[in-house]
């Protein structure tokens, strides 16, 4: 028993909290709220140039005046029209509302942050994220871009990543109008970052890079399981690759908006549907290689893609209710908390009874509901590089299914292989034994046909002795011995 509960321990207790210290890690070390080498008082950002030097970025999350309901532009501000505004940490809440259900989730609002610049004028960027879903953006009285079209009576949805280079000098008033009519989120919701041109390059290209070694490796294993699956027509091969392509697709997005603008519809809710698919992939997956039911399998691959659907629905028909955009999250994270219970309990369930020996898939699983965990215990928690909590124990429970269902694949590939080569082997011998048994035939029928002529010579030299013509049989005799002598010897 106490080795056993050793292994239990280091496959369920350690990994929990080795991922846990890791998430506590890097909330304070790679969090945009939390590392910044300067922080806004009143709406303003003081910017030295020691807090600009090097490759510093420094991400505008706190302290924005937020209108919601209204479309101020510079010069409003600078008229003093301005009314109603509220400070607000970006992120803190998912769209308009600010939390209130009785506030629309959807409309319009304007955003404004001032930067206080060191006075020598310098070149700096301005590094926008995904805004939802249209916006307008204007540093001091100037219309620097726009995404889409924010005004409600023409509104147009689009979104993608922007980096906006200006220089400039003391003060700077950053104004974002923003409006929603598409999305389930509304208005910023993700930090800008801000800092020299050589930093905010540095810092995207770093995310991209990250990005690009995260859909190689997705990629790899999705290459591998199709490869199985081409050679052995095995279904969790199949079913596998499925799950490594929606995951591809979901990491792809930082990407693809990084190049490119795109409307709300269809991409985004291809990015839901792709992100609750996966559940029930696992869930099938982990049951077919513990050897479940298939019965249960099914039943529990059923509830979970019913709720895909249940996902679609609200995001494409539900999303401007405010009233429902909570429930909407509560249902997202008892589905994924139900999912990694489940997966968790079916995983230790299995090694307890010896069902299942190797640990890794338990290990997998543990990391996997630590992540979402980890999401639940600093919800505060924007990467700077990487992604968040659930999406590395995601891609970590990835690897432990892969890593087992390879495992089965690869012996019965070996087998496969083996089976081909004694095939290959035995056809060989049977077309060599058919050559020899032709060649065998060949000389057993010419035995024949020598012992017919041996008594044919035979009669033909009776005849002559006992006609008395002695010479005639010994001429005949030694004209047959000629002809055997040029023939050769005969060996069967």
């Amino acid at each position: 028993m106490k080795p056993r509960f050793i292994k239990l321990f280091l496959a369920l207790f350690l990994p929990f909290a080795s991922f846990l210290l890791l998430a506590h890690f890097l909330f304070y070390y790679n969090n945009k709220y939390e590392n910044n080498p300067v922080y806004p008082i009143g709406g303003v950002m003081f910017c030295s140039d020691a807090d600009l030097s090097g490759n510093s970025v420094i991400f505008l999350a706190h302290q924005w005046n937020f209108f919601p309901g209204k479309q101020y532009t510079p010069s409003d501000f600078n008229e003093k029209k301005v009314t109603g505004g509220t400070f607000l940490t970006l992120g803190s809440f998912g769209n308009f509302s600010l939390g209130s259900t009785s506030e629309a989730s959807n409309g319009t609002a304007t955003y404004r942050l001032t930067l206080s610049l060191p006075d020598t004028a310098r070149t700096y960027s301005l590094y926008l994220p995904e805004i939802f879903s249209a916006y307008t953006l204007y540093l001091n009285e100037e219309k620097v871009c726009s995404q889409g079209n924010p005004d409600q009576t023409h509104y147009k949805d689009l979104i993608g990543n922007k980096e906006i280079s200006f220089t400039a000098s003391g003060t700077v008033h950053i104004t974002i109008i923003a409006t929603n009519y598409s999305h389930i989120y509304s208005g910023i919701t993700y930090p800008p970052a801000f800092g020299t041109v050589t930093a905010i390059q540095k810092y995207l290209s770093t995310r991209l890079f990250i990005s690009g070694i995260t859909l190689a490796a997705i990629f790899l294993f999705s290459a591998c399981s199709l490869f199985f699956f081409c050679r052995l027509k095995h279904k969790n091969a199949l079913i596998f690759t499925i799950l490594c392509g929606l995951f591809f697709v979901i990491s792809l997005y930082p990407v693809l908006f990084s190049y490119g603008s795109y409307s709300v519809f269809p991409w985004y809710p291809l990015e839901i549907a792709c992100l609750t698919a996966m559940y029930p992939c696992m869930v099938l997956l982990q049951g077919t290689i513990l050897n479940l039911p298939k019965k249960l399998i099914r039943h529990e691959t059923l509830i979970f893609g019913s709720c895909v659907v249940l996902s679609l629905v609200f995001t494409l028909f539900l999303h401007g209710s405010t009233h429902f955009a909570k429930i909407y999250s509560e249902f997202l994270f008892l589905y994924k908390a139900g999912c990694a219970l489940l997966l968790l309990f079916q995983a230790y369930y299995s090694y307890q009874k010896k069902l299942h020996t190797s640990p890794i898939l338990l290990i997998g699983t543990v990391l996997f509901a630590a992540s979402l965990t980890a999401d639940r215990m600093y919800p505060g928690y924007e990467p700077i590089y990487g992604g968040w909590f659930q999406e590395i124990g995601t891609f970590l429970l990835v690897i432990s299914i892969g890593y087992e269902l390879w495992q089965d694949l690869s012996k019965t590939y070996r087998a496969k292989l083996l089976l081909e080569e004694e095939t290959h082997y035995l056809a060989k011998q049977i077309e060599i034994q058919k050559a020899h048994y032709q060649e065998l035939t060949e000389r057993i029928d010419e035995s024949i046909r020598l012992r017919h002529d041996h008594r044919h010579h035979m009669q033909t030299v009776t005849t002559y002795l006992q006609n008395n013509e002695r010479e005639k049989a010994l001429e005949y005799l030694a004209q047959y011995a000629e002809q055997r002598e040029q023939k050769g010897r005969i060996v069967l």
